[in-house]
């Protein structure tokens, strides 16, 4: 009885030592939402003339393999009153958009970052933004809310979810 009882203390005082870490310090969760708003900002204060090479950083950051994060359903993309499940609709939709804009400026009013694991991070912003189009004319000003899920995937940080609604700005 003795010696299960000393071996019982000795697997107590073990325990903790095996145990993995599952909480992040808040130094942790504190340099994981620096490093995606880094990448957060540079995407949402999008200013000035659209070109190719912006467009193909734009779309860099969208998690190519999205449509099979969460089997068996596809992540859904809400987009306005769209929705789209597929990374290729999502790029085509994006194309399209981009295809008739001159130029975008975006500035960011309100966000808040939420750490869920080491490798998961949700971000909700408000945003308020003009569009001006191929002929010059300046569209807007537009509010919009979105909500953005990202994911480290090998190191780099990507969108896996997003969602936004758009609205005129009133004046």
């Amino acid at each position: 009885m003795k010696k299960t009882f000393i071996l019982f203390l000795g697997l107590l005082a073990m325990t903790p030592g095996c145990q993995t870490k599952t909480e992040l310090s808040d130094a942790d969760k504190n340099a994981i939402v620096n490093a995606v708003k880094e990448i957060s900002e540079s995407f949402w204060g999008w200013n000035g003339k659209l070109n190719q090479a912006d467009v193909q950083k734009f779309l860099a950051l969208y998690d190519e393999n999205s449509d099979n994060a969460w089997q068996p359903d596809p992540v859904a993309t809400v987009f306005n009153t769209d929705i789209i499940t597929t990374q290729a609709e999502w790029m085509e939709m994006w194309k399209e958009i981009i295809a008739d804009r001159l130029a975008m400026n975006m500035s960011i009013v309100d966000s808040h970052f939420n750490v869920l694991s080491a490798d998961k991070v949700l971000e909700v912003n408000k945003i308020d933004y003009t569009v001006t189009t191929i002929d010059s004319i300046v569209h807007g000003p537009y509010m919009a809310v979105n909500t953005v899920l990202w994911v480290n995937i090998d190191g780099n940080w990507k969108m896996q979810f997003f969602h936004e609604s758009t609205a005129l700005k009133e004046q």
